[in-house]
């Protein structure tokens, strides 16, 4: 179902990095589209819902089609009646003492690219503090 994929190792235990990714209050720290988000409750629960902030300025409901805790942490997302992507948190397999992480989506598109590009490096800052 996934078309594009994109990973990024970070210099962090997995914990520390499932903590940013799966919380809502901070995806506005990292993801670069989404202003605010308006969720009842701190953590993601498979099937709760709320919704984002687009920019430029759009509310859309969101709703989590699929949640797996670590080791092998991911969750997905419909955004407004669309699939959303994936969002995926694991022990970097190649490099010790990392976190690979890796966003997938459900069809191929440039804009996709650059934006999780760049989600993924502003993930890293929001987990390393910088």
């Amino acid at each position: 179902m996934f078309h594009s994929r994109m990973s990024r190792s970070i210099a962090a235990p997995p914990r520390a990095v499932w903590e940013v990714v799966s919380d809502p209050a901070t995806w506005h720290i990292w993801g670069p589209i989404i202003a605010d988000v308006d969720y009842d409750g701190e953590r993601l629960r498979q099937g709760s819902r709320g919704e984002v902030l687009l920019i430029p300025g759009i509310w859309v409901p969101f709703e989590i089609t699929s949640l797996r805790n670590l080791p092998d942490a991911q969750w997905t997302w419909r955004v407004g009646h669309l699939p959303g992507a994936s969002h995926r948190v694991r022990a970097d397999p190649k490099r010790r003492g990392h976190t690979e992480v890796s966003f997938a989506h459900p069809g191929w598109f440039p804009g996709y690219l650059a934006g999780t590009w760049l989600a993924l490096r502003q993930l890293e800052q929001a987990v390393l503090g910088g």
